[in-house]
């Protein structure tokens, strides 16, 4: 009686362990996935602003060269 019941409870113990391991791993991929995306939406905005600064760069540059030609450009 006593290997039987140990059994049943060897086979709980097992299905349950299965399932908190199937939970762990779901909820891993989405985490993963949560951090791809923050990572992905952080270099793109990283790169906008990098790009915006280089714009402004420019144009502050270019403004500063035509400041000093003069309007006509000579």
């Amino acid at each position: 009686m006593k290997t039987k019941k140990k059994r049943i409870a060897q086979e709980i113990q097992s299905r349950i362990l299965t399932i908190v391991i199937a939970i762990f791993m779901v909820v891993a991929v989405v985490v993963a996935v949560m951090v791809g995306n923050v990572s992905l939406s952080a270099q793109k905005n990283d790169l906008e602003m990098q790009s915006k600064a280089a714009s402004y760069q420019l144009e502050i540059f270019f403004s500063g060269v035509y400041d000093h030609c003069g309007a006509d450009g000579a």
